[in-house]
């Protein structure tokens, strides 16, 4: 029997246990006992003869490690998702921005996202498995965001925070996030920006491509 995590981030590293079963029925560590230890996928996962195993920086993927003693082997089925927490940095291109009502009055298109700029974009991530939180900062706005990782290697994210404007009050909803980790370091993606007025009647909607975003860590 084989035992240890089996989710890794890609880049992070853990130690697994081989136990063997005694006449007695009892369970005990083979560690030092000639356990030979095989991955079915070295270039995913590497695994040393002390049972340390570490996922490969950008890869990702499911791997079956073996521990094997003597007739008698073992088996855990170790998963790699993609490491994405860090300090993120790059450029989004606005590829529309609609406005009605007081939002419309306050040129939100025309001032802070007219079609086809270029402008500044930044995140914050922390990552938990699966889960990820942190901070997305869109030039003059910012606000917390959280959401998932998915299997494909893609991050979905989704926030709701308000904005100052000249006293105005305006709220910003982070939606329709999808970004593809294309690299260890880099990401690609879409979202959009839902930017109401509060108190007033008015929307902006924006629709955005994420053209570059590197990690800094």
């Amino acid at each position: 029997m084989v035992t240890g995590p089996t989710l890794l981030k890609s880049g992070d590293s853990a130690t697994l246990t081989a136990m063997v079963r005694e006449s007695d029925g009892t369970s005990k560590n083979a560690f030092g006992a000639g356990v030979v230890w095989v991955s079915s996928q070295p270039a995913v996962v590497t695994i040393a003869g002390d049972g340390r195993i570490s996922a490969s920086a950008g890869m990702t993927g499911t791997v079956t490690i073996t521990a094997t003693l003597g007739n008698v082997s073992g088996q855990l089925t170790v998963t790699v998702i993609a490491n994405v927490a860090g300090s993120w940095f790059g450029e989004y291109r606005v590829d529309s921005c609609d406005q009605a009502g007081a939002v419309a009055s306050a040129n939100w298109c025309g001032t802070l996202f007219p079609r086809g700029r270029l402008l500044p974009i930044q995140l914050q991530l922390i990552q938990n498995d699966y889960a990820i939180n942190g901070r997305i900062t869109f030039g003059e706005l910012a606000g917390d965001a959280a959401g998932m990782l998915t299997t494909d290697n893609r991050i979905n994210l989704s926030g709701d925070f308000t904005y100052n404007q000249d006293g105005a009050l305006f709220g910003v909803a982070v939606g329709q996030w999808e970004s593809k980790v294309s690299s260890p370091n880099g990401m690609t993606g879409t979202f959009a920006l839902n930017i109401r007025a509060i108190g007033f009647p008015g929307n902006a909607f924006v629709a955005a491509t994420i053209t570059v975003l590197s990690r800094t860590r």
